[in-house]
């Protein structure tokens, strides 16, 4: 009787039919997927404005869903989207990717509305088909992908196959009752919340060993004092490797790309990367260039885990 009664203050319907059991297990499967793939966007988002902040708990969020995108995503900063003056995490086509993923719920939700022919392989196969040819022509060398085609492509792809997914579930395994109702809402949070603890566990760990910008610009000046300008630029933690196999490095007049491509001993430094600037003038945030056009002064290069410095260039 105290387990029931356990089950009913959290909102479990889960009762004596084994198949409304299996439809509400599905339900519960979709809401808490859902919540924790726009936990994992917003934070991806996020992070380029965080991970700057003296405050280590903010920092220390910010470097962890970094350095978890390592897994995720090359991370090239000439082929991401730049917030905050920082790269995200992940690439431009996989971050739409997964915005077209999350969208891709609440269009399930009204898939009464939309054509029969989404749910089906052809849609799928459709959507998929310029991601295909874009990521495999720029693969073999035939052309460059710019960020718009990645965007779109990735966001084509994304939206139709969770669409696909998301709506065969429900076809097959709706209640028939409103998703938004206590006995899913609830259920589904606390995994979630959990997951939420685990986050802040591991910001709090990274956060207190993780450096900001502040350090890389306190290195910078004291190293170059007198520079007319002074920035501190986030590299992120795969990007040290994966810039050095970018076949079109040189069609980007950026110094701090062209260091990565330059310094081998930067590519086992998989936490992240500070570069400060000590520079002669402003630099220019123009066109393809991943952080800046041109300008002449010092560049560090400092681990972000340790504050090591790792390089050195002059421009």
């Amino acid at each position: 009787m105290a387990f029931k009664e356990a089950l009913g203050l959290l909102g479990i319907e889960l009762g004596e039919d084994p198949d409304y059991n299996r439809r509400y297990i599905a339900e519960l499967a979709i809401a808490y997927s859902f919540g924790a793939l726009a936990l994992y966007v917003l934070l991806t988002f996020a992070s380029t404005a965080m991970i700057g902040s003296a405050n280590a708990l903010v920092r220390g969020t910010a470097a962890a869903a970094y350095i978890l995108n390592y897994y995720m995503c090359h991370q090239m900063p000439e082929r991401s989207l730049f917030l905050f003056g920082a790269p995200m995490g992940l690439c431009s086509r996989c971050a739409a990717i997964f915005v077209g993923a999350l969208f891709a719920y609440p269009a399930a939700f009204r898939r009464d509305r939309l054509p029969r022919f989404m749910q089906s392989w052809a849609f799928v196969a459709l959507a998929l088909l310029p991601i295909a040819v874009d990521g495999t022509t720029q693969l073999l060398g035939m052309r460059e992908s710019s960020n718009l085609e990645r965007v779109a492509t990735g966001l084509l792809s994304g939206f139709a196959v969770v669409y696909y997914l998301v709506t065969a579930i429900l076809e097959k395994y709706s209640t028939g009752k409103p998703l938004a109702r206590k006995g899913v809402l609830l259920p589904s949070a606390i995994p979630l919340a959990f997951l939420v603890f685990a986050l802040l566990a591991a910001a709090v760990f990274v956060g207190g060993n993780y450096k900001g910008a502040d350090y890389a610009l306190a290195y910078a000046k004291a190293a170059s004092p007198g520079a007319a300008h002074y920035a501190a630029l986030y590299i992120p933690p795969h990007a040290t490797a994966s810039v050095q196999g970018d076949a079109y490095i040189g069609s980007f007049q950026d110094p701090v790309l062209h260091d990565l491509y330059g310094f081998r001993n930067l590519s086992s430094r998989s936490l992240g990367v500070w570069a400060g600037l000590a520079l002669s003038t402003e630099p220019e945030y123009v066109g393809a260039y991943a952080y800046l056009s041109s300008a002449s002064g010092d560049y560090y290069y400092i681990d972000a885990w340790d504050g090591t410095l790792l390089a050195r260039a002059r421009h």
